[in-house]
Order: structure tokens, then sequence, then C-alpha cells
């Protein structure tokens, strides 16, 4: 797998990562690394091929930009069920229309197919097509299959030994390979292929097609998006437009540098909080001029609350072009009774899109975004293509939030995506710093948690501090990373600003601006929660001061004078408290086997370390 990395004083960025090697390379390099960018991955699931079949075929044209569904799986209105293609929005920034679907090495629901094996290859992701009644046509009516294909987009490039092909089901119930692309592809534009169907044996009542992924079965390694599926007779290899006006990529935010924020700090100044314009692309699918009207409608899902519903405007656009529009919005005047806005601004054209013989493609005509007016703040749009980790023990991570007014936090959101091992129960601890001089300064609060699995794709885990904690309007949410197994934070590549990622791996903070994304961590307003309070304090690195490690169930400490030690659960909870005499350096733990924090005092300074007791 393609590897770059980038050092710069305790960091190595890894944009394309091989979890073996790599691995191998640490124990060897005295480079410490700080943060890096993995692909996303997930717990094992056992592959399951449905091939069952519909008594009811479909007829000619088939056509699919997959812009009916929302994702993440396709429509089964063309597809048959149990696919492990994503279909998204967000891993290419430059698709033919509105949704692709990515062969993403995830199953259907968002596992790998196995993590026996880190560098185990198979087939992976597949799409195959609802029946199609092909019985009353032949070679003779020129029947051509056409899509378009990128390897990689936003995720990882394939592999030279990785491929996406394309297999036709034939009267004898035989998958027939029809095309084939290796991987290590350079090119980042998207390709049309057109492929007429010359053998006589798939016109018959039940034909398919399938496309199939092969690579690393372990995570989203290898990546393939196709989009624009399109069979039909009497066509040609000339046939290559379409009479389709399209939106594309998701509407930029209608907040000014937030994806989401707080009601209560947008009412401080909206118009501060809003941006001028939002900006729309809209392609042509077509090598002749074309027009359309737009409109826009902003409102609340909530109230049906209406702010703004733009009047029709016309538009000419050229043949094949891509037009980018901005379209003015006015700050949202909101309610004082309200708690909380879900706010959607919907883009809708009104097009002749339905007068061709692909049939009626008004449906990739309108394109919604939203933004929450809730009770956090959020840089990210929701969706995770990369994962984001710490790579030494004790290093520590903060993205920089700059608010409306000082605040009181009550607890972060966190969003996971699991790589490799799973972590859940693991202990780590968010921190909450004060800013200096445009970097992360004072310890303001720092709290231990377990990690908790995420039971849907780009889920957050909501952790909330035992009390909230006053704040400056700039502050710094992070965490610290206790183990040599790192945690894995959702990374949105779809946007990123320079100087908001930081990282350590001591007193001192560097920012992290090869990190192109946003970490997606959340902080939240509001009072009360559950959990431990690990310290105030500045956390000091230092060795690890208890040993053995692991221990049989007797812990030793390597400083005298320390006046009391907590020895804290996985999910947080205080087990028991030791007060050490004068003198005192061990003690014996009646605990099961299994992994404890030991958060310790000498009255000066609070720390914490792992220990691990095996009987």
């Amino acid at each position: 797998m393609e590897t770059r990395c980038r050092n710069k004083n305790v960091l190595t960025v890894f944009l394309k990562f091989n979890a073996v090697l790599l691995l191998y390379i640490f124990s060897l390099v005295a480079v410490q690394a700080q943060l890096r960018v993995v692909p996303y991955a997930a717990k094992e699931h056992p592959v399951e091929f449905n091939a069952a079949r519909v008594s009811s075929a479909l007829s000619l044209p088939f056509f699919d930009d997959f812009s009916t569904v929302k994702g993440p799986g396709p429509d089964l209105a063309f597809w048959m069920p149990g696919s492990g293609v994503y279909v998204n929005n967000n891993l290419t920034n430059n698709h033919p229309s509105v949704n692709i679907a990515t062969f993403d090495g995830l199953d259907a629901l968002g596992k790998a197919y196995t993590l026996t094996n880190p560098m185990s290859r198979n087939y992976t992701d597949s799409l195959t097509s609802r029946p199609i009644n092909l019985s009353a046509k032949a070679v003779k009516d020129s029947v051509y299959l056409s899509f378009y294909w990128l390897a990689k987009g936003l995720g990882e490039r394939p592999d030279s030994v990785d491929f996406l092909k394309l297999d036709a089901l034939d009267r004898s119930g035989n998958w027939v390979e029809v095309w084939k692309q290796q991987g290590d592809v350079l090119d980042e534009q998207y390709k049309q292929v057109l492929i007429k169907l010359t053998n006589q044996a798939f016109f018959h009542a039940g034909f398919q097609f399938r496309f199939s992924a092969y690579g690393r079965n372990t995570g989203m390694y290898d990546m393939w998006h196709i989009d624009y599926v399109y069979l039909n007779a009497n066509r040609n290899v000339n046939d290559k437009y379409t009479l389709d006006l399209t939106v594309r990529n998701p509407p930029t935010s209608f907040l000014k540098g937030y994806s989401a924020m707080p009601l209560i700090h947008y009412r401080i100044d909206p118009a501060k909080a809003t941006n001028e314009t939002l900006s729309i692309d809209v392609v042509n699918r077509n090598n002749s001029i074309n027009k359309f009207t737009y409109t826009m409608l902003v409102r609340d899902e909530i109230s049906k609350t209406i702010y703004q519903n733009k009047p029709a405007v016309s538009v000419d656009i050229r043949a094949l072009e891509e037009k980018n529009i901005a379209i003015p919005i006015a700050p949202v005047s909101v309610n004082g009774a309200l708690k909380k806005i879900n706010l959607q601004y919907k883009f809708s054209m009104s097009t002749t899109d339905h007068q061709n013989k692909m049939g009626d493609l008004r449906r990739n005509d309108s394109i919604s975004g939203r933004v929450q007016l809730d009770d956090y703040y959020a840089f990210d749009d929701g969706s995770a293509e990369y994962g984001v980790q710490i790579t030494q023990k004790l290093g520590r991570a903060a993205v920089r939030y700059a608010m409306a007014k000082p605040e009181e936090i009550a607890g972060v959101r966190v969003a996971y995506v699991p790589f490799d091992t799973d972590v859940t129960g693991q202990s780590f601890v968010i921190q909450l710093y004060s800013e200096k001089n445009g970097l992360p300064d004072q310890l303001i609060k720092q709290q231990a948690f377990a990690v908790k699995d995420v039971a849907v794709r780009n889920g957050f885990v909501e952790y909330k501090f035992q009390s909230a904690v006053a704040v400056p309007a700039t502050f710094y949410v992070g965490w610290l990373q206790l183990n040599d197994i790192p945690i894995t934070v959702g990374l949105d590549r779809n946007s990123f600003e320079n100087g908001r990622v930081f990282s350590s791996m001591a007193n001192s903070w560097s920012v992290e601006d090869a990190i192109k994304g946003n970490v997606m961590i959340r902080p939240f307003l509001g009072s009360g929660g559950e959990g431990i309070n690990v310290g105030l304090e500045p956390v000091e690195v230092v060795e690890s001061i208890f040993y053995p490690n692991p221990s049989t169930g007797i812990v030793h400490w390597k400083r005298e004078g320390l006046k009391k030690i907590d020895v804290i659960s996985v999910d947080g909870k205080i087990l028991r408290t030791l007060v050490p005499k004068t003198g005192q350096v061990s003690s014996q733990l009646d605990l099961p086997d299994g992994t404890y924090m030991l958060k310790w005092t000498d009255g000066k300074q609070i720390n914490t370390q792992k220990v691990v007791i095996v009987k």
C-alpha cells in the first residue's frame, strides 16, 4: 500500500497506512510520531452473499445514479439486497451527479469482512442488479451498459493487485466477466465505460449484471466508486451524453466556520454566525446548452417555520458545464421560545430532464443541506472518511473552538471509527484547555472515560463530565492517550482549516496542519453527568511509577509520599481508595484479572497510570 510520511518535530502523519508494515517500522525508528491518519476499518462480520431472485423482472431502460436514496445502501428498486456498497455524497467531489456507490471494503453493516489477517485479500463489496427482462432483445438491438468509475476519491487508492470487475449473467446461470479494472490508478477524474452486450446468451428473461471489488478485506484500504449506471437498447459507442441537469456536491454550510452551533450562541449575533452565501454546483450532462430555474427554501424541520423562500431565478448553462451558483442568504430570526432548530436549506431546480429516453431524471434536481442549532459546536459534516490516532502512549491531541462567549461545557461527543483492534472498554482521558498565543495552555478539566461501542456508522458517543466546566470563549478540547493501542477518532476529509488541530508529546504543543480534515469531537453545553474527575492540574508526563505491570495483584510504587491512590475500573468507577502510610511503597490489590487505572496524588500534582492484573 502506498505510504507517505511527514516528520515535524514529534509528528509523523500517515496518509497511506499499511497496518502490519508500519507497526514494524514504529518499533525500529526513533521518531516520536504523534498523530496519524488511518483508513476506516471495523469489527469482523461474516460475508453474506444473497443470491435471491425476484419473480418480476425489470424492463429497459435501466438507469440509476443513486440519487433516490440517502444511504447507506442502494435503492432496492434497482439492486438486490445484501450489497456491501455504501451510497454517499462525501467520498468524492467530482462525481457525475448527486450520490455515488462506493466499494469501501466494508459490508452492508459497515463491518470489516475479516480481521483474522490484516493483509488478507479477497472479494469484498458487490452490487448486483435486479433481474432485467432481455428476452425480447438480441445482439442486433445494440444493447449497451454504461457507467462512470473512479478509484480512490477521498479514500485509499487500490493496489495494483486489486481490481473492480463487472460480470453479466447468461441464460445458463453463469457469471461472465465483461470488464475489469486493475488498481493503482493515478487519474483523479471519473471515466465513462460503454460495454456492448455481444453474447447472445445474455438475452434472457432473468439477465443481471454485477460489480465486484477485490482487495484488502480488513477495512477501507481499497476504494472504488461508480455512478450513472445505464442499460438500454439502440445505443452506440458515442452515446455518452444525456439530457440531464443535476446537482452534485453538498451545499456549503449555512454557518460561518461551523457545521453546527448552540442555538443560544447563534442568537447572540445571527449575522456574524451566518454565511453571506450558499454555494451549489450544477452539472450539465448534455453536449448542448440548456437552462433551468431554481428556488431556495430555508425552514426549520421541527417547527416547520419557513425563514426564506427565494423566488424562481432563471439560469443558462453551457454544454457540459459545471456551474457554481452562489445564493445570498439571510440570518435566521429565532423565536425566543425555541430550544432547538434543525435548519434545512433546500435547492430545487425546474428542468426538462424527463424528456429523454432514460426516463424521468428530475429526481437528481434538488439537494439539501442541514445545520443543527442545538447544544453543541461542530466542524465536521457527520461523515468520517478516515480516522485519526495518537501514535504514542501519553500523547495528546486537541481541537480549537472559538465560541460566541465564555460558557460551561457539560461534556464531549466523540465519533469513533474502529480500526484493526477492538478497543471497547479501554480508558482514555478527555481534556479541556485554555489558550495562550494560539496554542493550548492551562489544563482546565480532565476526566477518564472508557471507549464505548458505536452501534451505527458515523455514530457519536456522548461523555458527560461530573459537573459542567467553565471555559473561556476560545478553548481546546481533546484527549490523552493512556494505552499503547490507540483509539481512533473519526476524521471528516471534506473540508478543513489550518490552525485548528494540535498535538503534544510532552509539555509543548504543535499545530497539525498536515491533518487535512475535521476531527469529529464535539463539545456540548449544559450541566450534569457521570464519570471520574481525574484532576484539574496540568498533567506531568512522567515515567511509570507502579510496577510490575502486569501484576499478579501486588503493586509497588517508586515514589514515597503518595497521599492517595484511587483504583478505577475501565468504565470510570472508583473501586477503592488507598491512603498510603508514611514509608509505604506497595499494596495488595484484591481484584479480578483485568485492566485498571491508578490515579495518584502527592498533594502537588495528580496523574494516572494503567495497570493490568493477571493472576
